[in-house]
C-alpha cells in the first residue's frame, strides 16, 4: 500500500486492527511492514514518492513491479509502463536506465526474480544490472544478504548463483 501523509499511522493502525506484527522496513524513506500468520503473510505499506502515484510508480525497480490498484476503483489496473504485459511475456524489464544506479541491490533483485519467476531479463536491463557492479559497495551488507536469503530459498539457488558469475555480481558480494 502506498498513500500520501502519514503512512506510519496507516500501517500501525492496520496492524493493530489485524493484531499483526510491525515493524519499519525503512524509517527514512517511510516503508513499514505489517505481519500475519507467523510471518508467512506480510502487507509492506511505503510512503508516496514522487508527486502523485504516477510518478511513484515510475520510480519503481522492474515494470511488473509498477502496477497497482486504486482501492477506490480495484477493478482498473494503473499500469503506466506495460507491467502486465511484461508479467504474460516473462519478461523482466527495469522501469528506466536508473533503475539499478539508483538503488543497486536491485540488480540481485533483477537475478533473483528473473530465476525464480522464470523470466527473461531484456537486454538493457542486462546492461544497466552490469554498469552497477561497481555501485555495489554502497549497499549496506544486510540488504546483500536479504537478496542472497532469499536466492537461497529458492529450489534454483544454483542458477541463481550461476547468473550473479555471469553478470559479474558474484564476485563483489561473496
Amino acid at each position: 500500500f502506498t498513500a500520501q501523509g502519514n503512512i506510519r499511522s496507516l500501517a500501525s493502525a492496520v496492524a493493530d486492527h489485524l493484531r499483526a506484527g510491525f515493524y519499519a522496513l525503512d524509517e527514512e524513506r517511510g516503508t513499514y511492514r505489517v505481519v500475519l500468520d507467523g510471518g508467512r503473510t506480510a502487507i509492506d505499506f511505503a510512503s508516496l514518492r514522487g508527486t502523485d502515484l504516477g510518478a511513484d510508480l515510475l520510480g519503481r525497480d522492474f515494470s511488473i513491479n509498477a502496477m497497482a490498484l486504486d482501492i477506490e476503483r480495484p477493478s482498473e489496473l494503473i499500469d503506466p509502463l506495460d507491467g502486465l504485459a511484461d508479467l504474460r511475456q516473462k519478461r523482466l524489464r527495469a522501469c528506466s536506465p536508473t533503475s539499478m544506479s539508483d538503488d543497486p541491490a536491485r540488480a540481485l533483485r533483477a537475478v533473483r526474480l528473473s530465476i525464480g519467476l522464470g523470466m527473461e531479463v531484456d537486454a538493457p536491463t542486462l546492461g544497466w544490472v552490469q554498469a552497477a557492479v561497481p555501485l555495489l559497495a554502497r549497499i549496506s551488507p544486510e540488504r546483500i544478504r536479504d537478496e542472497l536469503f532469499r536466492m537461497l530459498e529458492s529450489p534454483r539457488f544454483s542458477s541463481c548463483v550461476k547468473m550473479l558469475d555471469r553478470l559479474g555480481l558474484a564476485s563483489p558480494i561473496l
